[in-house]
This record gives structure tokens, C-alpha cells and sequence, in this order.
């Protein structure tokens, strides 16, 4: 039928590196754009902003909105998305009340640019990538006359397939934003290995189901047939498509969406989520945080993480992370950015984060206490290196976590003082660890030598 025919292909990177070609249907944009104008409530009298590259689905959105709501189009020069104080005096001149940002630039939209020039704001929507809780917070303080709308869509359907409205009321379920319910003739289910629903609260794998759907991908029928299976839960002939990312249910009905299936890291033979980093580095108040397998000093495979934090504290950051998260998942290094790379469509750019510098060593300054000397002298003969000053770190000198274990268990004999293994990860200097050594022992030092010592757990 017409409704099938094609309206437009997109293509979207493989795991083989080769693109394949999504294939939509007039059927399924149609019903985005129309649930589009109703939920939002679109009028005549709206200004959007087209600032999307035509390459990126979400402009399907704002091109057509205003088109079938009678709005106006405001097109945005090309790259203008990406300059934070461009797109705001668009906005002030044109009087520009709909927009949408990708989560990374909503950081740059808030802070580099005057609130007042979103007077006449009354809508944003944010898609593309997971909406952190700390960039809703920061838009409501801000902007307190405009509303949220985070929306969720995979390529293989037509842009977006759910929709939350955000509310300072919102429970607080997590760092990051609900991707919430389906929009019209969608269907979503969150299903465990077995293709059983999951209850409330339960991680799963996230299908989508209904008119959203793509025809398949182009001349592919292998990699249709994998993705897009039948749907076991609606009518003959119905499909689902596999996302490959991970959600849950909320108490509200809403869905939670915890991240990509295919992103996990394996380090040093432990499993772990970039995501769960991630949400950590942002509950600890660095406003962007990306989490990524990376070479260490010795160029073996370690936990990375870039942040943007104007008050980056790399001490203190380390602390409370250690506060949130196991050892295992506190990053072997940790490298402020003033922004996070993105791609032309506005999302992070993983690819092109800066590889780690270790080269760059802390100035050299000699022990100056006895605990900075014992400590000095026990990581030198650990790494065999001539020289350690108080500032040099521990992981960046070569150090790893079973060495670092080894470190901790001569200290703890040396001074009599259980030292928890996070304490290597959080005081990574031989000043940091010193400095809480020293605390340890005025709250209780150890006896005299030939008493049984005294043990404190810090």
C-alpha cells in the first residue's frame, strides 16, 4: 500500500563497520509528526527552529511540524547548532518558541548565553542520547517558563517512540531522565532472555513494536531478520524490533532506559556498564561525563573518563565516586575537558576524545614527613623507580590494583592501620595518603613496638 512506500533511507554504522541502509515508510513519520502536533500542542503562532542536519532524522520532525500545524520554519545556518551563542540570539530575534537540543548541548546552551534570550521559549525536546537529571535540573532552574520533553527513538524507527514530560515534581529514580511511555500506535516491551515480560524494577531488553517501525534495512534481509522479529504479543504477522538497549519499568509505568546491551566493558576480567560510570560521575555534580575502555600507562586496558566540571577537583571527585561505586569502577584516570566532542548530529564523538597524556609528570617535590617517606620508599622499590616525590601518582608511575594491594598490606604492617582498598583508587599521591594516614594515627595510634597494634579501618 502507499502508506509503505518509502520515505526516506538513512544509514547507521554496523558493528562491521559497514553502514546499513534503514529503510521508513511514509506510515511511520506520518504518525510521529501527528502525535508530534497534538501532544505538543502546536499552533500558528509557533516559531521552531530547523537546525538539525537533514542527514539526522529528528529534522523530519522540525521540518514538517510547523508545516502541517501552520508554524513558522526558522532555518539555522549550517553547523549552527554547534555555537551555543549563535543559536541563542536566533532564538531572541526570531522569538523562537520550540527548539530541540541534543543532551550534550543543552550544557552549552545554558551556560554560555543570557536566559533572557529565551523569553519567548515555551517548549524544548531532547533526544539523541540519555537526558542526565542534572541538565533537566539546571534548564528548570534557569528557564523555569519553559517545559522539558525527553523523547527516545532508535534509527530503526521513525525518529522517536516515547515521550516524558518533565516535572520538578518527578520521583527521583536515578541520575538520569525517564524515556517514558509510547507515543500513539507504538508498542514497547522491556522482556528477559526468554522473551518474558519483566516485572517492575527489573532490568530487561527493550523491543518496539508497532507503526514506528522501519520496512528493514536495505538490501539486507540477514540483518532484517536478526533485528526485526516477530512480536509474540500482538497480532498475526505483527513485528518487534531487538534495540539492543537496556530498560526498565518504573513504578509509574514509565520506562527507565539504563543503556546499551553491546556497551559493557570487560577490564582486567570484571564486567561493567560505561553507563553506571557515568551516571555516578554526574550524581557527584561534573555536568558531562563519558566512560571508556583506554590505555593505561603501560598500555594496558584500563577504565577512562573524561568530565566537563568548571570546579574540577580531581582528589575530591575521586572521593565521592568511591563513596558511589565499587573500586573496580573508578577510572584509572580521570581528564577534564572544556567540552565533550560531538559528531555533526550533536551527539558525543567517543572517537574523538583526546588519548590519555601520561607523560606529563607532576612537579618533582621531595617527602617532607616520615609517613610521606615511608611511603615514598615502599612505592619505589613496588615500581622500581629511583625517585617519587609527593605528588606522583601511583596508577600514572605504572601502579595497578594488585600492586596496589600489595602497597596497602606493608603499609598496614608498617603503621598498624587497616586500609580499604578504595583508599588506593580516591588518594592515588603519597601526599593524599599520607595526609589521611596521618589523621588515622592521631585518632588512634599504634601501641608501642612489642604491644599488639591497634587497628583502624579508614
Amino acid at each position: 500500500t502507499t502508506n509503505q512506500n518509502l520515505a526516506y533511507l538513512i544509514y547507521t554504522s554496523g558493528s562491521t563497520g559497514r553502514p546499513k541502509g534503514v529503510a521508513v515508510a511514509h506510515e511511520a513519520i506520518v504518525n510521529r509528526v501527528l502525535w508530534l502536533d497534538r501532544a505538543l500542542q502546536i499552533t500558528p503562532e509557533d516559531r521552531i527552529i530547523q537546525k538539525t542536519p537533514i542527514g539526522f532524522d529528528v529534522s523530519v520532525g522540525e521540518i514538517f511540524l510547523p508545516l502541517i500545524a501552520g508554524g513558522m520554519l526558522v532555518m539555522a545556518r549550517p553547523k549552527g547548532h554547534f555555537d551555543a551563542a549563535y543559536i541563542a540570539g536566533l532564538c531572541r530575534d526570531e522569538k523562537i518558541t520550540i527548539t530541540h537540543f541534543v543532551p550534550p548541548t543543552v550544557e552549552g546552551a545554558l551556560s554560555r548565553t543570557d536566559p533572557s534570550d529565551y523569553a519567548t521559549l515555551r517548549l524544548v525536546m531532547c533526544s539523541g542520547q540519555a537526558l542526565p537529571r542534572a541538565a533537566q535540573d539546571r534548564m528548570e532552574a534557569m528557564l523555569p517558563h519553559v517545559r522539558m520533553h525527553n523523547l527516545y527513538g532508535p534509527t530503526e524507527a521513525a525518529v522517536e517512540v516515547t515521550h516524558w514530560a518533565c516535572s520538578p515534581d518527578d520521583p527521583r529514580t536515578g541520575p538520569g531522565v525517564p524515556i517514558g511511555r509510547p507515543i500513539d500506535n507504538v508498542t514497547l516491551y522491556v522482556l528477559d532472555d526468554d522473551f518474558e515480560p519483566v516485572p517492575t524494577g527489573i532490568p530487561g531488553h527493550l523491543y518496539i513494536g508497532g507503526m514506528a517501525l522501519a520496512r528493514g534495512y536495505l538490501n539486507r534481509p540477514d540483518l532484517t531478520a536478526a533485528a526485526f522479529l516477530p512480536d509474540p504479543y500482538g497480532p498475526a504477522g505483527a513485528r518487534m524490533y531487538r534495540t539492543g538497549d537496556r530498560a526498565r519499568y518504573l513504578a509509574n509505568g514509565a520506562i527507565d532506559f539504563l543503556g546499551r546491551a553491546d556497551d559493557q566493558l570487560k577490564i582486567r576480567g570484571v564486567r561493567m556498564e560505561p553507563g553506571e560510570v557515568e551516571a555516578a560521575l554526574l550524581a557527584c555534580g561534573v555536568r558531562a561525563a563519558v566512560a571508556v575502555a583506554g590505555p593505561d600507562a603501560k598500555g594496558e586496558t584500563c577504565l577512562l573518563a573524561y568530565v566537563v566540571d568548571p570546579a574540577f577537583n580531581e582528589a575530591a571527585l575521586r572521593e565521592q565516586l568511591a563513596a558511589r561505586v565499587p573500586d573496580f569502577m573508578i577510572p584509572y584516570a580521570i581528564m577534564p575537558l572544556e567540552a565533550l566532542p560531538l559528531t555533526p548530529n550533536g551527539k558525543v564523538d567517543r572517537k574523538a576524545l583526546p588519548a590519555p597524556d601520561y607523560s606529563k609528570a607532576a612537579a618533582f617535590i621531595a617527602p617532607r614527613t616520615e609517613t610521606e617517606r615511608i611511603i615514598a620508599a615502599l612505592w619505589s622499590d613496588l615500581l622500581e623507580r629511583e625517585r617519587i616525590g609527593v605528588s606522583d601518582n601511583f596508577f600514572r608511575l605504572g601502579g595497578h590494583s594488585l600492586m596496589a594491594v600489595t602497597a596497602l598490606n606493608r603499609l598496614r604492617e608498617r603503621f598498624g592501620i587497616e586500609i580499604g582498598l578504595d583508599k588506593a583508587f580516591t588518594l592515588q599521591t603519597v601526599e593524599g595518603l599520607a595526609r589521611h594516614i596521618d589523621a588515622q594515627k592521631k585518632v588512634g595510634a599504634p601501641p608501642d613496638e612489642g604491644q599488639p597494634r591497634r587497628k583502624l579501618l579508614i
